[in-house]
């Protein structure tokens, strides 16, 4: 399964690189996520129309993964299994499918596949959305008829139709924890019972376990904001005007600031000049111990340019005669007497 933004959410949150938001931000994102879930337990699938330029072609949403676990059981041949992800992810007639090019079918797919994942990052607000009231609505008036999609269609406003193979992996989960939300709800109310008639006769005794279950009664109030900001967090405030840079801000504030620090001579701009000092100090110890080893060897030795004449083709061959005549024979006496030499002076 590859990663999500709902996926590295839950790790950031773990890694503790995300701090508390403020109530007013999670009571706004808590009615934007309420919503989306909402329209994709009771409906199936966040349908959303399908434009190509200004004109509606149809309509299209996200495949789930459950969908795509039964269509991979059997199709196995890719080019039929997009052809029956179009069929699932789109209203589009098999016809018109047919008639797209390759261009447009990547396009459509590549819309499909970030429906899904749009989908697949409301997967970690299961857990608090399940003590909102609009959940508890759903189940007691739906319950467990929500999870069941086999062969299910959603009926579109222009009376298209969209199929469903199987129920997404939110309703599941939804049903799995409502369903724990309503046993809690009945074991504290026979708690509560039980209290009410051994208390007469044990005192005091039991006001310790009345406040527990005080306690646990308040925990199942809905659409209280404590598991909501569990997960709902903001990054951690950045100081920008800490004296380092920040090139991530490219507003007109942001350049002035850093414009402000290079010529205030900021932290960033000293460590930079320290590390530039470090590179030009490491060069010139390098070239010190250069010139130190050709020292040892007796100096840098001597350049000599090679200088090139250009002629016509009769004073080159002029200049060949004249080399040819002066030229002095050396016979074969001399050469054995001068290879000679050469050895013994490497001996």
């Amino acid at each position: 399964m590859p990663r999500t933004e709902g996926v590295e959410l839950i790790q950031r949150l773990h890694d503790g690189r995300l701090t508390q938001a403020e109530p007013e931000e999670v009571l706004k994102i808590r009615t934007l996520i309420t919503q989306e879930i909402e329209e994709i337990l009771e409906a199936g699938a966040r349908v959303r129309p399908l434009y190509v330029g200004d004109q509606k072609i149809g309509w299209v949403r996200g495949v789930h993964l459950s969908e795509r676990k039964v269509l991979k059981r059997y199709v196995f041949n890719r080019v039929e299994f997009t052809q029956h992800l179009l069929k699932l992810g789109t209203s589009l007639s098999p016809e018109f499918i047919k008639t797209l090019t390759a261009v447009e079918l990547r396009s459509l797919l590549r819309v499909i596949t970030e429906m899904t994942n749009s989908d697949l990052r409301l997967y970690p607000y299961i857990t608090p959305f399940v003590t909102t009231n609009v959940s508890e609505q759903l189940w007691f008036s739906r319950g467990m008829d929500l999870t069941a999609f086999q062969r299910r269609q959603i009926i579109l406003p222009d009376d298209s139709t969209l199929p469903l193979w199987a129920a997404p992996d939110h309703a599941r989960l939804w049903a799995t924890l409502a369903s724990y939300r309503e046993r809690a709800k009945t074991r504290l109310e026979h708690s509560m019972n039980a209290l009410l008639i051994v208390r007469p006769w044990a005192g005091k005794g039991v006001d310790g376990l009345a406040s527990d279950l005080r306690s646990t009664a308040k925990a199942l109030l809905p659409d209280r904001l404590e598991p909501w900001s569990e997960v709902i967090k903001a990054p951690r405030p950045i100081n920008l005007d800490d004296g380092w840079a920040h090139g991530e801000d490219d507003s007109r504030e942001g350049i002035i600031r850093e414009l402000d620090g290079m010529m205030n001579n900021d932290r960033h701009e000293r460590v930079m000049k320290a590390f530039e000092d470090s590179l030009v100090a490491k060069a010139e110890a390098q070239q010190q111990e250069i010139d130190a080893k050709i020292n040892q060897r007796g100096g840098p030795g001597f350049m000599e340019e090679t200088k090139f004449e250009f002629g016509t083709a009769s004073e080159i061959r002029k200049r060949v005669a004249e080399i040819r005549k002066n030229r002095k024979g050396v016979s074969v006496a001399e050469s054995q007497r001068s290879q000679t030499t050469k050895l013994r002076r490497y001996q």
